[in-house]
């Protein structure tokens, strides 16, 4: 592990992966991205490197078997917005873009998000946006940024 990264925290949180909704963890909570700095996201990321390797190959094993042949593993890093507040997160071409669950360029994200598309590409992550998540726990639902390989 990375020396900066250690003096950087007391204590190093939990990263884990819940594998029933398939999301990030830290130390047992999702995480909220905008009550999150794209720095602890880096760090998280880092710190969880082989919690999250792990799970994106048991994932792509497990996916074998019913997933379409061209769907690729991956892993809800963190909620972007509620449901209906998507526009306090991208410009009007990428809401179409998540709404029809295509792929969302960095241009579209508005300006205050951009630094997580930036940390999930620094980490040799590809960045993915899965609109409309409802998750067993009804107040993390909304749209998420997940992460897969490339």
């Amino acid at each position: 592990m990375d020396k900066e990264l250690e003096k950087r925290w007391l204590k190093l949180p939990k990263v884990d992966v819940d594998r029933g909704e398939g999301v990030l963890t830290v130390d047992g909570e999702y995480i909220h991205l905008p009550d999150t700095t794209p720095e602890m996201v880096s760090d998280y990321i880092e710190i969880g490197h082989q919690t999250i390797k792990d799970n994106l190959t048991e994932m792509k094993k497990m996916s074998r078997f019913w997933a379409p042949e061209r769907s690729r593993p991956l892993i809800l890093l963190g909620r972007l917005a509620l449901s209906g507040e998507e526009d306090e997160v991208f410009d009007n071409e990428g809401l179409i873009s998540v709404r029809n669950t295509e792929d969302v360029a960095i241009e579209h994200v508005l300006p205050n998000y951009r630094d997580y598309w930036e940390t999930v590409t620094e980490s040799l992550y590809v960045p993915v946006v899965r609109y409309n998540v409802t998750l067993n726990y009804p107040r993390f639902n909304g749209t998420w940024l997940g992460m897969r390989r490339p």
